[in-house]
């Protein structure tokens, strides 16, 4: 599989999840799970925005590491 394959890696993987995902994870390691009041609500508005789009991979990649930098929750 090529790296510059195009797809919508991310369209089975709403936002939802990604606070389903956040909050097990923070559950697993005893750790406070909660949006920030600085980054939550834009890191949600680019996820929305762009987690349907068709991307390379790298692409993908990019956009999870933005909204990691954009620190969503607490944990």
């Amino acid at each position: 599989m090529s790296m510059n394959l195009v797809k919508a890696w991310l369209a089975d993987v709403p936002w939802d999840l990604v606070i389903f995902q956040n909050a097990s994870l923070c559950q697993a390691k005893n750790a406070l799970h909660k949006p920030t009041s600085d980054g939550y609500e834009a890191t949600k508005t680019l996820w929305e925005t762009r987690h349907q789009e068709p991307m390379s991979l790298m692409e993908v990649v990019d956009l999870c590491r933005k909204c990691n930098r954009m620190a969503p929750f607490c944990f």
